[in-house]
């Protein structure tokens, strides 16, 4: 028996946590409102599911399903080509199983997708920082959940989701600033 207690164990020692931090930003003057953190969040089936083809060096067979629905194979170290945050306006609870955003934000390009600027790992704590900015919409828009969607080769997959049923209304003089921190526990 290795050195790591049942109680350690049980207390979810060896996790992956997603912290999601949301602010409104005004674009004139920098300041933040309606500032949203939510700490403590798992991924989705497909961040496991990736994990198992790219570390474990083990090929899912026709189960990881992309942002359309479609049960892909994803081979034994596929190499992630994106990696986006995506905000949306759909109006669903996050679940484990979900795939993809209801209702990602369209107009104008970027208020709904940006590809995230990803941190260095911290060598101490193992913490890193995902942060995109969206564009302001073209149109007071009210978003209500963010994702992480990240693209092979060929498909893109979805391994984060969060939702927050009052949302974000953003002007057009407003931007959505998003930051997932990932933490080992």
């Amino acid at each position: 028996m290795d050195s790591m207690s049942v109680l350690e164990r049980k207390a979810g020692y060896g996790s992956l946590k997603f912290n999601l931090r949301v602010a409104v930003v005004d674009k004139e003057t920098g300041e933040e409102s309606q500032v949203y953190v939510k700490e403590n969040d798992v991924g989705d089936v497909q961040l496991t599911q990736m994990m198992c083809a790219n570390l474990f060096d083990t090929t899912q067979t026709t189960v990881v399903k992309d942002t359309g629905g479609t049960a892909r194979t994803v081979s034994a170290n596929t190499a992630i080509t994106g990696v986006n945050i995506v905000a949306g306006t759909g109006g669903t609870t996050a679940a484990v199983t979900d795939y993809q955003l209801g209702a990602i934000v369209s107009s104008p390009t970027g208020a709904g997708t940006q590809a995230a600027t990803v941190g260095t790992v911290n060598t101490t704590t193992g913490v890193v920082l995902l942060t995109a900015n969206m564009n302001g919409p073209s149109s007071t828009t009210t978003y209500k959940e963010i994702a992480i969607y990240v693209t092979t080769a060929s498909y893109t997959f979805q391994v984060a989701r969060d939702y927050y049923s009052s949302g974000w209304p953003v002007s057009t003089t407003q931007y959505l600033a998003v930051t997932y921190t990932i933490t080992p526990s």
